[in-house]
C-alpha cells in the first residue's frame, strides 16, 4: 500500500485535506462572501420599464450576482461623501454583450504608486484582497464597505474587469484590464490628464459561476430599482440609468413610484396620511373616539403577567429604593438611542399594528423609558446654550417674530404655540416666558428675551415636528448661559440644580483656554446682590445677607440671604421674633418692634430689641447671623445637563461645562468661518459678474436684444458668466446639509455642484451650456415634443429657468451706467477684501471679536442700568423730600428718602466661616450621607405600626405588602397672634408683596448625593428649636439639597425663589424627586 493512503481504495490524505488560497476559497465557496449563486424566486419590488413604475411580482434571481453589481453602486454612491462636489453617476447595462458598467464624476482615486506596497493605488484597491480605505475604525462611517472585499469580489467573478479613473489633484489618468477572474491582468497604462475627476468600472460578469446564460429581465428589472434607490438616496446625484436621467428629483417622487395610482386591499385609492400629534383625549375628536370604541378588539390591549421578571421591572421603575438602577436603565436607553441613530437605525417601538397583548417589562423598557426620558429632556437643560426644550421654543419664536416694540406675554405664548410645534399648555408657556425676562436678585444674571447681535441660524442643526421645521437642537451661544443665569430641573432618576456664575469671570477664563492656559476656579455670583458668597468646602458655599448694628443697641437689615422673598422673611423671621412662636408660648420674645423702608429693588428692616436681648445676641459669635436666619447654603454638587449628543451627564465643576462649551463652539466656529468663506465668495462673483455684464454691453461687445432666449442664454455661457453666484451657492448649501429644495432648485443645484473654483480654466462653450441647462430635456424637436406640439419659446422658459441669470438679464437701464458699474467694482473689492481679512484670521481670532464685542454689550447694557437706577433713586428721593415738606408743614411726622438706603453710622456684621463650622458642616453630611437619622425614622416607623399602618413610601408598602399608614385628622391651627397696632405710623413702610401661592413648606437634607422624596408629606417644623440645632450642628437655614427644590422649567408657572426658612425633608441615599 502507497504511503499516504489508506487500505481498501480510499482516498488519499492530500485529496482529504487540502489548502486553498483565499481566491480559490472565494470561488469554490462562494456564498461565504457574495451570498448563494443559485437562482432564487422571491416577491420583490422591482422596475418595470414598460410600466413606468415599480411593481412586485415574483421573480427568479442570483443573490449573489446581484450582490457584485450593488458593491460597485455603492462605492459610486460613497464617493459623494468624499466630494460634495460629484453631480452625475450613469449605470449602463448592456443584455447582449453582458457588460455593465457605472460612471461618477466624483474625486477620482490617486494615481499614484503607493510607497510601500510598490504598486499604483488603483491596482491595489481592485486587485489585490484585503485593501480597504475603511480600516481607521476611528473615522465616522458615513459609507459602504468595511473589510477589504467589496469591488475585488465583483473582480473574482467577472470574466473581463476594467478600471478607468482621472485625478484632477496628481493630473493622471489610469486604465487597467484584469480577466479569467482576476487571474490575469494587464499593465496599468498611465497618461497625462487636466480634464475633470471621474471613475468607470466595467466588467462582464462570469455567469457560468452563477449558472446563467444571460442576463434575463428579472435581474435587469432588480438593478434598475437599485439605480431608483441610489437616485432617491443620494441627493444633489443625477443619476442616468442606459443613457436616460432618472425623474427623481425628491423622495416624494421615489415613493410615487411604488404608491401612485395604487388601491389598497378593500380596491379604493390610497389615501394621503397627515401626521398629528395626539396628547390625551382631548385631542381626539368626536368621530375619532367612536371610531376607537367601534373596534374595540383592534385597540383593546392585554397585559401579560411573565412572573419575576416583571415584578423586577415595576419594582426599578417606581420604587425609590432603586434609584442607581433607574439611572443605569434610562442612561442604557440613550446611549442605544445614539447608537441607532448613529447607525441609521429606525427607532424602537412597542405598539404594532397586530399589537394584541404585552408584558409588563415591555411596556416599562419600551413605552415607559421614552416617557421617563421625555421627562428629563424637558426639565433638565443643555449644556450648550443652557435652555430646555420651552426656552429655546421661545427664544426661537422671538427671533422670527423680530419684534421691535414691547409685546404681551400671551401674544407671545400663542406666537410660540404655532411657530415651534409646542405640546403642552400655554400657561407654563407663559411661566416660561415670564422666567426668561426676570431679573430681580437671584434669577438671571443676563436677560435672554432682549438679545444682542447675531446668531449663526445657518449652520445650526434644526429639530423637526409634525413635518415642520422648528428651532435648533441647540444655540451656540457665545458663552455658556447655563453658568451665567444657572438651572434648575427635576426629571425621572435625576435632578439639576446649576448656579449663577459671573459673566465676567466666565469670559476671562475663555481667554485663558484660547491661548491654552488653564481656567481659574469658578464661584457662584448672583448680580445686585450685595450680600456674601463664602467657599466652605468641596461644592459647598454659604450666601449670607447684610446685617449692621446702629446706635441704640438697633440693628438694621439691608439684604436677604439668595432666594429669600422679603414678605416671606418678615412673616416667617420677624414676626416670630416679635410676637413669639405658638409652640413655644411661653419663651421671651426678642424683638420689641420693627420697621421697614423697603423699594421694588432693595430692602431695609430696622428692628428694636426688648431688653436685654441685644446684649446676649451681641456676646454670640454669629448669633445676629443666626437669630435673624441670614445665613443659607448653596451647593455645586448636583450640576446635570445634556451634552451636545444629548447624553445626560454630571459635571463635577463649573470648568468642566464651560471646556466642554469652549470645543464645541469652536466646532462651529469652523462651520462659521467657511460658511463665510463661501457666502462672500458668491456675493463677489455676482457683484463681478454684474459689473461685467454692464461694461460689455455699454462697449457693445455684449449684445442680447432681438434674441430669442435660448441664444442670450448660450452667449452669456460661452463668455463666462455664471447662474446667480449666490443663489446657487445658497441651493448647493441647503443640498449638502440635507434640506428640501423645490424641483427646480435641486436640478440647477447639480449643475452648479459641478462648476470647479479654477477662475482660469477655459470653458467649452457647448459643453457648457449642456451641463448647466441640461439642453438634451429641451430639445422641443423629438418625437414626443412633437406629439405634444409644445411652442419651443415655453418650453425652453419653463425648463431651463431663466431666473438664474435674471441677476444680469433683469436689471433695469439706470443699472447700464458708468456710475453704477464702478459702485459694483468698489462693492466687489470690499467683499473681497473682507474675504481676504476673513481668510488670515483663525477661528481663536473670530472668538477674541465676539468676547470684544460682548463686553462691550454688556458693559453697555449695565450702564444702561445702572443710570436707569439712579434716575428712579433721584425721582424717589426728591418726593420723599416734598412730602417730608408738607409733613412739616401740616406738623406731622414723615420719613425723607435717606431712610431707604443703609444708615451710614451702621457697623457691618461679619459673617465667618471658621474652621469649627466646616468640621461640624462636614459632619452633619457625613451622618446624613450614613442615615445618621435611623433613629427618627425608627421612631416614626413604631409610631405608624401602633397606629395600624406602616411608615415609608406608599409604592414601597404595596410593594412588602403592609398596610398603609392612617392618617390623623390635623387640628385647625390656632389663630395667629397679631402684631399690636402701633399708635403713629410714618407712612414710610413698604414691602415686596408675593402674590403668587403660597409654597408648600418642606425639609431638606444635607445630602451630597441627589435626593427623592422620603414619603410624601410635607412637614413644618419650630424655626427657633430646629433652626438653633442646625446652625450648631453646622447646618444652615437652608441646606443644599441636591435633589430640587423648584424648577426653572416651562411646568412651573414663574419661578420664584422659595423662602430659606423651609427645608425639604428627602432620604440621604436617593438622587430624585417622584409623584406617584
Amino acid at each position: 500500500m502507497e504511503n499516504g493512503s489508506k487500505a481498501g481504495g480510499s482516498k488519499a490524505i492530500e485529496k482529504m485535506y487540502q489548502k486553498k488560497s483565499q481566491l480559490e476559497h472565494i470561488l469554490l465557496r462562494p456564498d461565504t462572501y457574495i451570498g448563494s449563486v443559485e437562482k432564487h424566486s422571491e416577491s420583490m419590488w422591482v422596475w418595470s420599464n414598460s410600466e413606468k413604475k415599480m411593481m412586485k411580482r415574483d421573480i427568479t434571481y442570483v443573490p449573489g450576482l446581484y450582490k457584485i453589481f450593488d458593491e460597485i453602486l455603492v462605492n459610486a454612491a460613497d464617493n459623494k461623501q468624499r466630494d460634495k462636489s460629484m453631480s452625475t453617476i450613469k449605470i449602463d447595462i448592456d443584455k447582449e454583450k453582458n457588460v455593465i458598467s457605472i460612471w461618477n464624476n466624483g474625486e477620482g482615486i490617486p494615481v499614484v504608486m503607493h510607497k510601500e506596497e510598490k504598486m499604483y493605488v488603483p491596482t491595489m484597491i481592485f486587485g489585490h484582497l484585503l485593501t480597504s480605505s475603511n480600516y481607521d475604525d476611528n473615522e465616522e462611517k458615513v459609507t459602504g464597505g468595511r473589510n477589504g472585499y467589496g469591488a475585488k469580489l465583483c473582480n473574482i467573478f467577472s470574466t473581463s474587469f476594467t478600471v478607468e479613473t482621472s485625478s484632477r489633484s496628481y493630473k493622471k489618468q489610469f486604465k487597467q484590464v484584469w480577466g479569467s477572474n482576476m487571474s490575469k491582468t494587464s499593465d496599468p497604462k498611465i497618461k497625462d490628464a487636466s480634464s475633470s475627476d471621474f471613475t468607470k468600472i466595467t466588467f462582464s460578469p462570469d455567469l457560468s459561476k452563477f449558472k446563467m446564460t444571460e442576463l434575463d429581465d428579472d435581474i435587469i428589472d432588480l438593478m434598475s430599482r437599485r439605480a431608483f434607490d441610489i437616485a432617491a438616496s443620494t441627493r444633489g446625484v443625477s443619476v442616468f440609468l442606459n443613457g436616460t436621467k432618472l425623474p427623481i428629483k425628491n423622495f416624494k417622487d421615489y415613493v410615487d413610484l411604488y404608491i401612485k395610482d395604487r388601491n389598497d386591499d378593500s380596491g379604493n385609492p390610497l389615501k394621503i396620511v397627515y401626521e398629528n400629534y395626539y396628547k390625551g383625549l382631548g385631542t381626539s375628536t368626536s368621530a375619532e373616539a367612536k371610531e376607537y370604541f367601534q373596534d374595540m378588539d383592534r385597540h383593546k390591549i392585554k397585559f401579560l403577567y411573565n412572573g419575576q421578571d416583571d415584578d423586577n421591572n415595576i419594582e426599578m421603575a417606581f420604587s425609590k429604593k432603586c434609584i442607581d438602577q433607574r439611572k443605569a436603565w434610562l442612561t442604557n436607553h440613550m446611549d442605544e438611542c445614539k447608537r441607532r441613530k448613529n447607525l441609521g437605525l429606525a427607532e424602537k417601538y412597542l405598539y404594532k399594528k397586530d399589537t394584541k397583548e404585552i408584558n409588563f417589562s415591555d411596556f416599562i423598557n419600551l413605552e415607559l423609558v421614552l416617557f421617563s426620558n421625555a421627562d428629563n429632556v424637558r426639565s433638565i437643560p443643555c449644556l450648550i446654550d443652557g435652555l430646555k426644550p420651552g426656552q429655546r421654543k421661545v427664544l426661537y419664536t422671538c427671533f422670527k417674530r423680530n419684534d421691535k416694540r414691547e409685546v404681551k406675554v400671551a401674544q407671545l405664548a400663542g406666537s410660540v404655540a404655532e411657530m415651534s410645534a409646542y405640546h403642552h399648555g400655554e400657561v407654563s408657556l407663559c411661566g416660561t416666558i415670564v422666567n426668561l425676562a426676570q431679573n430681580f436678585v437671584g434669577s438671571n444674571n443676563i436677560n435672554l428675551l432682549r438679545p444682542e447681535g447675531q446668531f449663526d441660524d445657518a449652520i445650526l442643526n434644526y429639530e423637526y415636528d409634525d413635518n415642520k421645521k422648528v428651532e435648533p437642537t441647540f444655540y451656540v451661544p457665545i458663552i455658556p448661559m447655563i453658568l451665567v443665569n444657572g438651572a434648575e430641573g427635576i426629571g425621572t432618576g435625576w435632578s439639576t440644580k446649576i448656579p449663577n456664575f459671573n459673566p465676567r469671570d466666565i469670559v476671562e477664563n475663555i481667554r485663558r483656554l484660547i491661548v491654552g492656559e488653564e481656567p481659574k476656579p469658578l464661584h457662584p455670583f448672583y448680580k445686585n446682590f450685595n450680600g456674601s458668597i463664602d467657599f466652605v468646602s468641596e461644592h459647598r458655599y454659604v450666601t449670607n445677607g447684610n446685617i449692621a448694628i446702629l446706635p441704640n443697641n438697633r440693628i438694621e437689615i439691608t439684604e436677604l440671604p439668595i432666594g429669600t422673598w422679603t414678605q416671606n422673611y418678615k412673616e416667617n423671621v420677624l414676626e416670630v421674633l416679635l410676637n413669639g412662636n405658638e409652640k413655644d408660648k411661653n419663651k421671651t420674645t426678642i424683638l420689641s418692634d420693627y420697621k421697614e423702608y423697603h423699594t421694588d429693588t432693595t430692602v431695609r428692616f430696622v428692628c428694636t430689641f426688648n431688653s436685654g436681648e441685644f446684649e446676649k445676641i451681641y456676646a454670640e459669635e454669629g448669633g445676629f447671623h443666626r437669630v435673624f436666619k441670614l445665613t443659607s447654603s448653596m451647593s455645586t454638587a448636583q450640576m446635570h445637563c445634556f451634552d451636545n449628543n444629548n447624553c445626560l451627564r454630571r459635571f463635577d465643576s463649573a470648568n468642566i461645562i464651560l471646556k466642554e462649551f469652549f470645543d464645541v463652539r469652536m466646532e462651529y466656529y469652523v462651520k462659521r468661518k467657511e460658511y463665510l468663506e463661501g457666502m462672500l465668495q458668491a456675493q463677489a462673483d455676482k457683484l463681478s459678474d454684474q459689473a461685467r455684464f454692464i461694461l460689455e454691453k455699454c462697449n457693445k461687445t455684449l449684445v442680447v436684444e432681438n434674441k430669442q432666449r435660448k441664444t442670450m442664454i448660450d452667449e452669456l455661457i460661452k463668455r463666462g458668466y455664471k447662474p446667480d453666484p449666490l443663489k446657487e451657492w445658497q441651493r448647493k448649501i441647503k443640498v449638502d446639509e440635507g434640506e428640501e429644495v423645490s424641483e427646480n432648485e435641486e436640478e440647477e443645484v447639480v449643475g452648479a455642484s459641478s462648476i470647479k473654483k479654477e477662475k482660469k480654466k477655459d470653458l467649452d462653450p457647448e459643453a457648457a451650456f449642456k451641463k448647466l441647462t441640461d439642453v438634451k430635456k429641451f430639445d422641443y424637436c423629438s418625437k414626443k415634443e412633437k406629439k405634444k406640439d409644445l411652442d419651443p419659446e415655453a418650453a425652453f422658459k419653463k425648463l431651463t429657468d431663466v431666473k438664474k441669470f435674471d441677476y444680469l438679464l433683469g436689471m433695469s437701464m439706470w443699472m447700464l451706467t458708468e456710475e453704477r458699474k464702478n459702485e459694483l467694482l468698489k462693492q466687489r473689492d470690499a467683499k473681497l477684501l473682507e474675504l481676504k481679512i476673513l481668510k488670515d484670521k483663525t477661528t481663536k481670532d473670530l472668538y477674541t471679536e465676539d468676547l470684544d464685542e460682548f463686553m462691550k454689550a454688556l458693559d453697555d447694557v449695565e450702564e444702561k442700568e445702572r443710570l436707569e437706577e439712579s434716575g428712579q433713586k433721584k425721582a424717589t428721593a426728591a418726593a420723599k423730600k416734598a412730602m417730608a415738606k408738607k409733613a412739616i408743614k401740616k406738623r406731622t411726622s414723615t420719613a425723607d428718602g435717606s431712610e431707604l438706603t443703609p444708615d451710614p453710622k451702621g457697623v457691618k456684621v461679619e459673617f465667618k466661616v471658621t474652621g469649627e463650622l466646616i468640621k461640624k458642616m462636614e459632619k452633619a453630611v457625613h451622618l446624613a450621607a450614613n442615615k445618621g437619622e435611623k433613629k427618627e425614622k425608627k421612631e416614626k416607623k413604631e409610631k405608624a405600626e401602633k397606629e395600624g399602618g406602616a411608615e415609608g413610601d406608599e409604592f414601597d408598602n404595596l410593594v412588602a405588602g403592609k398596610k398603609p399608614a392612617i392618617k390623623k385628622e390635623k387640628k385647625e391651627p390656632t389663630e395667629k397672634k397679631p402684631r399690636k397696632k402701633k399708635e403713629v405710623s410714618d407712612g414710610m413702610k413698604q414691602s415686596k408683596l408675593d402674590f403668587s401661592k403660597g409654597k408648600k413648606k418642606v425639609n431638606y437634607s444635607f445630602n451630597d448625593e441627589s435626593n427623592e422624596e422620603s414619603d410624601g408629606e410635607l412637614e413644618m417644623y419650630d424655626n427657633d428649636a430646629v433652626m438653633e440645632k442646625s446652625i450648631k450642628m453646622g447646618r444652615l437655614s437652608e441646606d443644599d439639597n441636591d435633589g430640587d427644590s423648584g424648577s426653572a422649567s416651562e411646568n412651573s408657572p414663574v419661578k420664584k425663589p422659595a423662602a430659606k426658612r423651609v427645608r425639604k425633608k428627602v432620604s440621604s441615599d436617593s438622587s430624585e424627586e417622584e409623584y406617584t
